[in-house]
């Protein structure tokens, strides 16, 4: 049985940590290997998968993996050309006709990409927020394209563990087009209430929908026995958001407020470690803003930046071992929750106020539309008092939401089709 996972970002630490996870219960539930769609193979060169799962890697496909140089920006600017006038049309012009599969798709995408859905008995889409209009207009993106693909070619295709949304469309052909993908998946499970609202604004039936978890949470426990957050040593990490375009004005309003933060911690004998969450040299890298931060808490010297791009595990027991967290980047709030490491969480879009209340701490998740220095003081100190409590909070909620998370996977590849040879672990129904 052959299984390809498509939309997966090489360059983001989050999405390479839902990758463990899928390989992981992939290889748990009886799958011996699998292809990944990935943004960059070379990233994952050297890579090593805990499940010992056989991975054999290809691009996405509207990715042509064209050779880095003096070319390459000029070679992107035209492939988004063609991408945008005239394979996302036709392909939208495809799916939308009375037929189920047609084999004008394999022009207009990667052949190793049409080579991985062929062989496939189902393709799992995996990352986290791809059916959005957040950060690409009209929902005109890479992954949708792959995702419209993958259904003329393969035709089962899972949405696992996603968030839906927003969705405000400008051309209604692309509207009819994300439409056309949700109502054609196979199945499609959600992270975040929002996103049930989403889908039933698409129209989606009810019976091919579920509620599940963050895949991250399925890793619970991976870093070893649990350890009260007032027993670590007095580490505050911290993960920051750039992929949202700020202006000038609202850079500076953002690095002042966290720095200001970051020196009300330091007065009280926390250590700031910043964590990138983008791997190092990508053009999402949130290193200078890190640096801009860093800067402007006057306090440098006493600051660390986590520079090397260490492995997944590796980033896991580091954030652990922090005795509060701050994290704007959705996967890095994920990720002190599975650690149960006492976590702030900034907020840009709904789902990180809808993971902090699956564990009782909305009250620590702060819009960022109304961040400021003033109220991620408050609620950090609010934090400070009440740190095991917090942390044993999401130590057992994790521990419950992993059993399910896991569970989820393996009733997924059962009704979709693929068969699971592992028993399924006990569901916590929350």
């Amino acid at each position: 049985m052959n299984v390809m996972v498509i939309n997966q970002c090489a360059h983001n630490k989050g999405d390479r940590a839902v990758l463990h996870f899928v390989a992981q219960e992939l290889a748990r539930n009886g799958v011996s290997r699998v292809t990944v769609s990935t943004s960059d193979r070379t990233l994952w060169r050297g890579a090593h998968f805990e499940s010992n799962i056989g991975v054999e890697f290809a691009p996405w496909g509207w990715n042509v993996e064209s050779n880095r140089g003096l070319a390459r920006d000029k070679q992107s600017r035209m492939r988004s050309v063609l991408f945008r006038r005239v394979a996302y049309p036709a392909l939208r012009a495809l799916l939308a006709a009375p037929v189920r599969f047609s084999p004008l798709a394999r022009w207009l995408c990667n052949p190793e990409f049409y080579r991985g859905l062929k062989r496939a008995d189902l393709v799992i889409s995996t990352g986290g927020h791809h059916v959005t209009t957040l950060l690409a207009p009209d929902a005109v993106s890479p992954q949708l394209f792959d995702m419209g693909i993958a259904l003329l070619v393969a035709d089962k295709l899972a949405l696992w563990s996603q968030s839906i949304g927003p969705l405000d469309f400008t051309d209604r052909k692309n509207e009819d087009f994300v439409r056309a993908i949700l109502h054609r998946a196979c199945w499609i499970s959600v992270r975040d209430e929002q996103s049930l609202h989403e889908l039933r604004q698409m129209g989606v039936q009810h019976e091919r929908m579920r509620r599940t978890f963050e895949s991250v949470i399925g890793m619970h426990g991976a870093v070893g026995p649990y350890v009260p957050p007032s027993s670590r040593q007095p580490i505050l990490g911290i993960a920051v958001y750039t992929v949202k375009k700020r202006s000038q004005g609202e850079h500076r309003a953002y690095v002042g407020s966290l720095a200001e933060f970051v020196r009300h911690a330091a007065v009280k004998g926390y250590r700031p470690h910043f964590f990138p969450m983008q791997v190092k040299g990508h053009p999402a890298d949130d290193r200078p803003v890190i640096r801009d931060i860093v800067r402007a808490t006057g306090i440098g010297s006493r600051c660390l930046v986590h520079e090397k791009d260490a492995g997944f595990l590796d980033h896991l027991t580091e954030i652990a071992r922090c005795r509060v967290f701050l994290g704007h980047k959705t996967h890095s709030i994920v990720f002190a929750l599975t650690t149960a490491t006492p976590v702030l969480a900034v907020a840009y879009h709904p789902k990180a106020s809808d993971f902090m209340t699956n564990y009782g701490l909305a009250r620590y998740c702060i819009p960022d539309d109304v961040l400021s220095a003033k109220r991620l003081i408050s609620a950090f100190d609010d934090v400070c008092r009440n740190l095991d409590e917090i942390g044993r909070t999401q130590h057992e909620k994790s521990r419950a939401f992993a059993e399910s998370v896991r569970s989820h996977f393996a009733e997924m590849l059962l009704e979709a089709g693929a068969p699971s040879h592992a028993k399924p672990p006990e569901v916590h129904h929350t």
